[in-house]
């Protein structure tokens, strides 16, 4: 299922930041963009939610996911780092860039630690999902989430993927 954006909602600890990205968001991409002061109430409302911070513990918890959301987990890229509360990893049909990583510094990790989820629990890797390897949602209801850890050719596939899709839509202007 792709999903189409309607709207964005930005939240972040620095106010002005939050600010300041939601007002580039919508002058670049035309999307209505607002700043929301707590976590949870935006979080309940969304079909998509991207966590990409420095977070050292859980900011995101199962309560405040609505079923059918997608959650893609970014910054916790080291061991120490940590954004999803590891009852949601749990809940949720999970996706990896590398097992092997997510299981050393990713949600997973934290998952994994805190007994909440066994080693082999997830769904697939990315590029089984991508390829039609592994099945995607399985259900209107159910949360997935994509734990991002960094694999540069990934990273670097999907830029160019981008590009290509960029240059045969003949767009004038590079993104």
């Amino acid at each position: 299922m792709v999903r189409t954006l309607t709207r964005v909602t930005i939240h972040d600890l620095d106010a002005a930041r939050a600010r300041g990205l939601a007002d580039r968001i919508g002058d670049e991409l035309g999307l209505p963009a607002d700043v929301a002061s707590a976590i949870a109430p935006t979080a309940r409302e969304s079909d998509v939610i991207i966590t990409c911070t420095t977070a050292r513990a859980p900011l995101l918890f199962r309560d405040f996911v609505a079923p059918g959301t997608f959650v893609a987990a970014v910054g916790a890229d080291h061991a120490s780092k940590q954004e999803i509360d590891p009852i949601l990893v749990a809940a949720a049909r999970c996706f990896v860039d590398s097992p092997e990583q997510a299981l050393a510094s990713g949600e997973l990790h934290h998952a994994v630690a805190a007994g909440a989820m066994a080693p082999g629990a997830i769904a697939g890797r990315l590029d089984e999902l991508v390829t039609g390897a592994v099945t995607g949602r399985q259900s209107a209801d159910e949360i997935t989430l994509f734990d991002s850890v960094g694999i540069a050719l990934e990273d670097a596939a999907a830029a160019f993927a981008a590009y290509e899709r960029w240059e045969s839509a003949g767009q004038d202007e590079a993104p």
